[in-house]
């Protein structure tokens, strides 16, 4: 545990087990990055030990376009990822048009105890042919962005002769009271019954770990986890408030904390009793800066240390305390947080193994303690803001972003679409700050965005199939500096086969029309790969005799073991005669036949 070169990315830690297929997730984050969360419908969608190619560059993880398409149409609308309603960043991607098939799975949501949402924990169901499922629960300290920052990750694959989770049903069973806008009665009602099972499965413990906890905090309840006294204490956290080092157990033997230098800084005398360590900054990525952004700013990318981390030594054992809190006041007193906790017995795993020097020559793997350089405080006093206005303008971004928003869509013509943005209640944007607003799959606002007699926001602009969205961007600017993010929108009036318009037309031509359909008739863990082929080794048409391709073989597969497949395909063809789209020559006859087959099958 902690080893710097055992490393996995969340993506990794999202696939599905070998011949399994997702069936529901639920996931939360603090921050939120559109572009990123298009990666997660693409990860859920195959088993781990696929791949997806990296032949282009320009797609998320190197997913193809029509492979990403084929993702998002097989597992969005079977993941909900609940986000603090002020943290949600606007897309930079191209393939921000992309965003149609996502727009459900993000849940904005507010901290009832005036805090913020901070939680970063997944629970994951996966179904075997048979149905059979199998569960996965990730607590991590990772949020769902682009950030290059030094996190940690626990995974707990559900085991019969395992242990449940206390606690983690609780969880789940209480994020959709905390949504912007009302969810609807299906989804509330699948997350609750997701939850409820969640009670009742027992999960493996990480290697040498046992005595599983789920602590949550800010949802009603949650008392201080840790105790009062230990022989060791060691604290990794990125945020720190003297208050919080203070009230930490009391260690006997040694208190140490590894925190950013502005932190260790500005905690001043509290930090004295610690010894105190920072990351070595060889081991971190330069990511640049935002200039002209406020402070907490969705655009940022961080870097630098991310993890959270409690360990306490005794004289029975060591115990372990991961998740999003950080040492603060606000993470135990305001905002919605989870801790894992974790016992062991093993040496180590304990504070003092993992603050051990390596001696020369040492064959061990690399330890914590070789990233980690001693900090000690120079008496610089700590940065003062450079300017105030960054912090207002933060505060206003939670205020707006936790109003809800409408779109309202009258389509004016055959594809184009009339909308209509509206705030539900007046925003509080005072009148020396200024404010644009745009749809999240445009590049930029068209006209200006107003706010009527009452104070409520009302934007009306014009949207193609592909530029139609509930996401909206929306800027605020004062003096000069500026924020900007996503609200969600709740939709009225959207095409009811719209996630079919959107599939036909970003589809484009009969070259990816084929490509898209042999993709959804191959096996779930067998995607398109970069290199133009399926999972199976099938090579793509790329124009011409249809015969060269298993059409066939794969259609009447999927009549024998799952005709709901042909049904998508005879709703995507029909949506592509109907909007005046070409189909391949032969594809007509060859669908024609399967079809009747299929429609006698269902009659008989």
């Amino acid at each position: 545990m902690l080893q710097p070169d055992s490393r996995r990315t969340l993506v990794d830690s999202l696939r599905p087990p070998p011949g399994t297929r997702l069936d529901w997730a639920v996931g939360t984050t603090y921050s939120l990055n559109l572009t990123t969360l298009l990666v997660v419908p693409a990860a859920t969608a195959h088993s781990a030990g696929g791949g997806w190619g990296d032949d282009d560059d320009d797609e998320p993880d190197g997913f193809t376009p029509v492979g990403l398409l084929d993702a998002l149409n097989r597992a969005a609308d079977r993941i909900t990822v609940f986000c603090d309603a002020g943290q949600i960043a606007p897309p930079l991607h191209r393939r921000r048009v992309l965003l149609g098939f996502v727009e459900q799975a993000v849940v904005p949501v507010t901290a009832p105890e005036g805090g913020v949402f901070h939680p970063k924990l997944w629970a994951l169901r996966y179904v075997d042919a048979a149905g059979g499922p199998t569960y996965r629960v990730l607590v991590a300290t990772r949020n769902l962005t682009f950030d290059r920052c030094w996190d940690t990750i626990t995974v707990l694959e559900s085991d019969p002769d395992g242990q449940p989770l206390p606690g983690i049903g609780n969880v789940v069973r209480a994020l959709p009271d905390l949504s912007v806008s009302p969810l609807s009665s299906a989804r509330r009602d699948r997350i609750g019954g997701f939850g409820d099972e969640l009670d009742t499965v027992p999960f493996a413990s990480p290697a040498g770990f046992g005595d599983l906890r789920l602590h949550a905090f800010g949802l009603g309840g949650g008392s201080w986890p840790f105790p009062k006294t230990c022989h060791r204490l060691l604290v990794l956290s990125p945020f720190l408030t003297a208050h919080t080092l203070k009230r930490l157990p009391q260690a006997s033997i040694r208190r140490s904390v590894v925190s950013r230098p502005d932190a260790l800084a500005a905690v001043g005398q509290a930090g004295e009793s610690y010894d105190r360590f920072t990351l070595n900054p060889a081991v971190l990525d330069d990511v640049g800066d935002l200039s002209g952004a406020s402070r907490d700013d969705p655009r940022r990318v961080d870097n630098g240390l991310h993890a959270k981390l409690y360990v306490t030594d005794d004289e029975t054992g060591t115990s372990w305390w991961t998740g999003s809190a950080n040492a603060t006041s606000a993470a135990f007193e305001r905002n919605v947080e989870v801790l894992l906790q974790l016992r062991t017995t093993n040496e180590r795993h304990s504070a003092s193994a993992l603050l051990r020097e390596r001696k020369e020559g040492d064959p061990e793997a690399r330890t914590l303690r070789d990233l980690l350089v001693p900090w000690e405080d120079d008496g610089t006093e700590p940065e003062e803001p450079v300017d105030d206005n960054q912090d207002e303008l933060d505060r206003l971004r939670r205020l707006v972003a936790a109003v809800a928003f409408s779109a309202t869509v009258v389509e004016s013509e055959p594809g184009r679409y009339g909308v209509t943005y509206r705030s539900d209640e007046a925003l509080p944007v005072p009148e020396d700050v200024g404010l644009r607003c745009w749809p999240a799959t445009v590049g930029q606002p068209d006209r200006p965005a107003a706010l009527d007699s009452d104070g409520r926001l009302g934007y009306e602009t014009s949207a193609t199939l592909t530029t139609l969205s509930a996401f909206l961007v929306i800027e605020l600017t004062l003096a000069k500096l500026s924020t900007a993010f996503v609200v969600r929108c709740a939709m009225h009036g959207e095409p009811d086969n719209r996630r079919q318009l959107l599939v036909a037309e970003l589809l484009g031509d009969e070259h990816r029309l084929v490509r898209y359909l042999v993709a959804l008739l191959s096996d779930d863990d067998a995607p398109l790969d970069g290199d133009g082929t399926n999972g199976a080794g099938v090579d793509i048409w790329s124009g011409g005799d249809l015969e060269r391709l298993p059409l066939t073989e794969l259609m009447i597969r999927a009549l024998a073991r799952d005709s709901g497949r042909l049904r998508q395909i005879a709703d995507l063809l029909s949506t592509v005669r109907h909007g005046g789209g070409r189909l391949p020559e032969g594809l007509d006859d060859l669908w024609d036949a399967v079809w009747q087959i299929a429609r006698e099958d269902v009659r008989g």
